[in-house]
């Protein structure tokens, strides 16, 4: 996963968030569809950049969506985890002390 920087990269990761999004959406119907299927049916696959199409082995096409499926959603968890990065802010988090100060719990008591 590439982490472009600037203001036109953060649209470009929110653009492909929606993207992966939709398409991780399309591959859990495939895979529904593909699952109920009847067993006598026949699974076609197209060829890439081409519009002919190859009679292909179902269960070996559910296990490729399902590989796909996993890929999508762990780039996806890749691109969420990055933004949670870029949000952090120390100033929110009671724990972060910074570099270099180290401050002791006060055992003073108003």
């Amino acid at each position: 996963v590439s982490h472009v920087v600037g203001a036109g990269g953060e649209r470009m990761e929110a653009s492909r968030r929606e993207a992966l999004s939709k398409q991780i959406k399309e591959q859990i119907v495939l895979i529904d569809e593909l699952t109920n299927l009847k067993k006598n049916r026949e699974v076609y696959k197209r060829q890439r950049n081409s519009n002919i199409l190859f009679v292909a082995n179902r269960l070996q096409t559910l296990s490729e969506c399902k590989c796909s499926l996993d890929e999508m959603k762990k780039e996806y968890q890749e691109l969420e985890n990055a933004e949670k990065v870029k949000n952090f802010s120390p100033s929110r988090c009671s724990c972060y002390f910074g570099r270099g100060s180290a401050r002791k719990p006060s055992t003073e008591r108003s």
